[in-house]
């Protein structure tokens, strides 16, 4: 059976790496052509950027990879006549099903990572290597947090108790310039109001002003309270430096771990937090899709009739479905993200329609012989 399982194995781990090989080739070339005609950057930042965006490609092409290779493995199979000799030895199609996923599951796993690490390492090298990246690469768009910049050039940040904005975040001595804290009430009545030229966190992680005003009694009948003090501390700031440089930093550099302590962090402040929910059921949505290609490239195991195909057929089979998916998906994650409908329907619900289709096709052909 160890044989057998070799004559499985081996074919689909060559086609998968020859396969991911050339659509890795031809993203590639088509990518470098498109960033070498821009006037706006060097060669160097071209290639650099291409390397580093490796793993951003590998994402989109391992699925495709999976089906292509189940298609290619199965139909040679089946053209040699290898696939009529092990079912003779009493190896049933549930069997060479399971030793296909096993492969299969060790690059979904891969997929995985890759999204909810590697890439977010190489966006981060990217930006401190190649600077005004976004600028230069007009298709790399950061999607910021639940920060605005708007045009006095000030960011904004919602807490639990306070609105606060402030202008530039010095992450090397953890200092930020001209903060003001809107202090609310529980039905948003603004309470008190805090300026700081500049902030500066100390060794115990706390916040110290240079110039401290407070005015107080903002929701009270009372006149406000106006008070002027130097090196004081702003204990009312919750957010340390940490947090800072998230809040600066682009969502897509935040890995698997770090953007559920953030969607934790809004949910906790009460702020909508779905659109970073869809970014992390995305990463688990194209984990899945390995698997789900691959159940596809394996539907012929229960074929009725079991015939090969040729390969510019597989070739345009694989081309034609992929397209409709990442088109379909595509618009269901952008109806789930403008919240019309269910964040786990926009961003499984055709995954769920494929796998409804294909085991109601399993059942319906699995007592073939």
């Amino acid at each position: 059976m160890i044989i057998v399982k070799k004559v499985i194995i081996r074919p689909w781990l060559k086609y998968f790496a020859f396969t991911s090989l050339l659509l890795y080739l031809l993203v590639l070339s088509g990518s470098l052509v498109s960033d070498l005609l821009r006037s706006n950057v060097t060669t160097a930042e071209v290639f650099i950027n291409q390397a580093l965006n490796t793993p951003n490609t590998l994402i989109r092409i391992l699925p495709l990879a999976c089906l292509l290779c189940s298609l290619v493995t199965l139909n040679g199979l089946i053209q040699s006549n290898e696939l009529t000799a092990i079912f003779s030895l009493g190896f049933s199609r549930e069997k060479v099903l399971y030793n296909i996923l096993y492969v299969t599951a060790i690059v979904s796993f891969s997929h995985f990572l890759i999204s909810s690490y590697l890439k977010p390492f190489s966006l981060r090298a990217k930006n401190k290597i190649i600077p005004n990246l976004d600028k230069k690469f007009s298709s790399l768009k950061k999607q910021g947090l639940i920060t605005s910049k708007i045009s006095n050039g000030k960011m904004w940040f919602k807490s639990n108790e306070y609105f606060f904005s402030y202008s530039t975040f010095n992450d090397r001595v953890n200092e930020i310039s001209n903060t003001t804290i809107y202090h609310h009430t529980n039905d948003f009545k603004l309470k008190s109001l805090y300026l700081s030229p500049k902030t500066k966190s100390n060794s115990e992680n706390k916040w110290e002003s240079d110039s401290l005003t407070t005015v107080s009694n903002l929701n009270t009948n009372e006149s406000n309270s106006v008070t002027n003090k130097k090196k004081s501390s702003l204990n009312i700031l919750r957010e340390g430096p940490k947090d800072f440089g998230q809040i600066e930093q682009d969502i897509t550099t935040l890995n698997f771990i770090e953007l559920l302590q953030y969607i934790k962090k809004l949910n906790h402040a009460g702020v909508s937090s779905i659109k970073y929910e869809v970014i992390i059921l995305k990463i688990i949505s194209g984990a899945s899709s390995c698997i789900l290609f691959t159940l596809l490239g394996t539907i012929i195991l229960f074929s009725p009739n079991k015939r090969s195909f040729s390969l510019g057929k597989i070739i345009g089979i694989c081309l034609s479905f992929t397209l409709c998916y990442w088109l379909v998906e595509g618009y269901l994650i952008e109806l789930a993200i403008t919240e019309k409908i269910n964040t786990y329907i926009g961003v499984f619900g055709f995954q769920i329609f494929l796998s409804l289709s294909l085991l109601f096709y399993y059942q319906r052909n699995r007592s073939l012989r």
